[in-house]
């Protein structure tokens, strides 16, 4: 039936928007019903006229909303001002459809919103919308979700400013909030199945679902945070229908009390209705007390009567409003976990991020440091070359006239000792120079992968502040397993540019490098050695021996190893050039992360601070109506017992 009802409203939608009535002809909710309803003979396309001009023409009334004034507002006030809360949407919608013909009834419940999370309890109704009697079934429609949605935040003057020089790349809001009309029929004749998601009646017998269905099933679905909304085909159980139809021709007094019971049967948290049944109760016993009685023991009878129901109302209302300081407390709590939540995370993140600003700040240095020192290291070393190429001793040193053996003997096992340790030392520092420059590649890889990864950082904590503008916390599925996910991503990003000892990544490269500074000072002191037993080989032996070759081997082996390491060490600085390009461009990008992560902190800040006002402001305006209609009902009982202790006494 739902099929055939969309169906028809896909072909009278464009002769819906073009029925125009002047706003002084649309004061009237008969009037207006009548002339937008003229000449069709369905009730489902009255439906979509009335629903469709309700969603184009009344504005979401934000003030009444954020004061919690919840006090019923007359239909024609409604189209004067053309300002509602959902109450005034479903008294609207109902006015004009009774008006046509159309069988409406308003629908008072629970929903899920911003303010609401998962296993969260609902005491007491915050919503309303309608049931609508098409065709021999019935539908629900929320006219209130339909005409738009609240937003927190407006873009200010200076922000429509920024955006106009900045070709829409900067922005401005302020906390404003505010109604936005954006008509649809994302609510518009729907299954009680589709409407469980999110909207739950507190009277079961708006429920339309094809079985038994209770409130702690509402409370544990977690379908509205999943974005989950399915529709049934299935008839709701027949045994209601005619339960329905009853009680829309039942005066609307009886109504109320039969209804209280059925909240409380539905939902026990929900002590004020039934409190109001009671209270109705004893006040229909009390109208009907004859003050001036010819049986006393009757009008006895009834005072008692009234008064027990009195007291049930009483106890009702008191307990209501115990279980509304329960919720406050929860919903407090609630409240404080999600704000210590993102402060714990934010300022991990913030920390974190800083820190790597830093290392990226002081990685441009380093490399720039590092880099001079292998510029001198290479002059330095240009320099020993030429002071062992230049060097005359071994051509000065004069050959003796006899051998010293004991000289000679120790010349060439320090001659052979040297040469082996200087071997072992130029394997070392080869074997260093081949891994420092898998460290620099390294390096630039990691720094690359970091710059990528502090992009995608940036745009989830842009998107993370955009969810938290819509009032989304860290109870909520979408954003608490997104924000999940990015906390483990994090942690592994932060390695990127931390070695072992949580020190920046360039660290690693200025010790190899002093290292190796380190052994090449070393290898030319080996060098410089060899040549003096070299000298001291040639002054101690007579006769022909190894000087010569020993001193030529090591000028050659020095001469080569010098420019091999200064080819690599011209290598390392051409490298180090893009590492600080790298540094350099990052610094701009993470300092925009942290930024992020800085405003979603100062948003949640706020929402905390929006949320807790909610809370406190709805809490106290559900305690005043319940202690209101207690104080009531003891006035009741104080009159009833008045009466009964003159009657005591005559």
């Amino acid at each position: 039936m739902i099929a055939t009802a969309q169906q028809e409203r896909v072909v009278t939608l464009d002769e819906a928007m073009q029925r125009k009535v002047p706003y002084f002809r649309s004061l009237d909710a008969k009037k207006l019903s009548m002339r937008l309803t003229k000449g069709l003979q369905s009730d489902s396309e009255k439906v979509v006229v009335l629903h469709d001009w309700i969603t184009h023409h009344i504005k979401y009334d934000v003030k009444k909303f954020e004061n919690f004034d919840a006090e019923r507002i007359p239909v024609k006030r409604i189209l004067r001002s053309r300002k509602a809360i959902c109450t005034g949407y479903a008294d609207l919608f109902t006015a004009l459809a009774q008006s046509c013909g159309v069988m409406s009834a308003n629908v008072s419940g629970y929903s899920r919103n911003v303010y609401t999370d998962l296993n969260d309890k609902f005491y007491l109704g915050d919503h309303a919308w309608n049931a609508v009697y098409i065709a021999g079934r019935w539908y629900l429609l929320d006219a209130t979700w339909d005409a738009g949605y609240i937003e927190f935040v407006k873009r200010s003057t200076y922000g429509h400013v920024l955006q106009l020089i900045s070709f829409g790349l900067l922005d401005h809001f302020r906390d404003k909030m505010h109604f936005v009309r954006a008509p649809n029929t994302e609510w518009f004749l729907k299954d009680g199945t589709y409407f469980k998601t999110d909207h739950i009646a507190e009277d079961p017998l708006w429920l339309l679902l094809p079985k038994p269905y209770e409130i702690e099933q509402f409370e544990q679905d977690s379908s509205y945070y999943l974005r989950k909304w399915t529709s049934g085909d299935d008839v709701s159980q027949p045994s209601e229908e005619s339960m329905r139809l009853s009680a829309m021709q039942t005066e609307k007094r009886e109504e109320i009390i039969k209804k209280g019971f059925r909240v409380y049967d539905f939902n026990p948290k929900n002590k004020f209705y039934i409190g109001n049944s009671y209270a109705l109760m004893a006040e229909d016993i009390y109208n009907r007390i004859v003050l001036k009685p010819a049986d006393t023991l009757l009008v006895l009878q009834q005072c008692d009567s009234a008064m027990a129901k009195l007291d049930s109302a009483g106890y009702f209302y008191l307990k209501f409003i115990e279980d509304l300081k329960t919720q406050k407390s929860e919903l407090d709590s609630n409240n404080r976990f999600k704000l210590h939540n993102v402060q714990r995370e934010n300022r991990y993140l913030i920390n974190t991020t800083h820190q790597s600003l830093q290392f990226l700040k002081s990685g441009k240095n380093i490399a720039s440091t590092d880099s001079k020192q292998i510029r001198t290291t290479i002059r330095r070393n240009q320099s020993q070359l030429r002071n062992m190429l230049n060097s005359e001793r071994y051509e000065k040193a004069k050959v003796p006239d006899s051998t010293s053996v004991a000289d000679s003997t120790n010349a060439e096992l320090n001659l052979m000792l040297y040469h082996d340790s200087l071997q072992m030392l130029n394997d070392s520092i080869r074997i260093r120079f081949n891994e420092t420059g898998v460290l620099l590649d390294s390096i630039l890889n990691r720094l690359k992968r970091h710059e990528i990864r502090s992009q995608i950082n940036h745009a989830n904590a842009f998107s993370f502040f955009i969810m938290r503008l819509y009032m989304e916390d860290d109870l909520d599925y979408g954003l608490s397993t997104t924000k999940d996910v990015f906390m483990i991503q994090k942690r592994m990003d932060d390695t990127l540019i931390r070695n072992s000892e949580k020190r920046f990544i360039m660290k690693s490269f200025n010790a190899e490098l002093r290292i190796m500074r380190r052994q090449m000072s070393t290898a030319y002191r080996f060098h410089r050695k060899i040549a003096s037993e070299s000298v001291r080989l040639k002054r101690s032996c007579a006769g022909p021996n190894e000087s010569g070759r020993y001193y030529n081997e090591n000028l050659a082996a020095f001469e080569k190893s010098i420019l091999e390491r200064n080819e690599k060490l011209k290598d390392f600085r051409k490298r180090l050039k893009p590492i600080v390009r790298a540094c350099q461009e990052q610094l701009l990008e993470v300092r925009n992360e942290e930024k992020m992560y800085r405003h979603e902190l100062r948003r949640e800040s706020i929402n905390a601070r929006i949320r807790s006002n909610y809370i406190n402001k709805h809490n106290r305006q559900q305690t005043r109506a319940t202690m209101r209609n207690n104080s009531e009902s003891m006035r009741l009982y104080k009159r009833c017992q008045s009466i009964k202790n003159k009657l005591i006494v005559q």
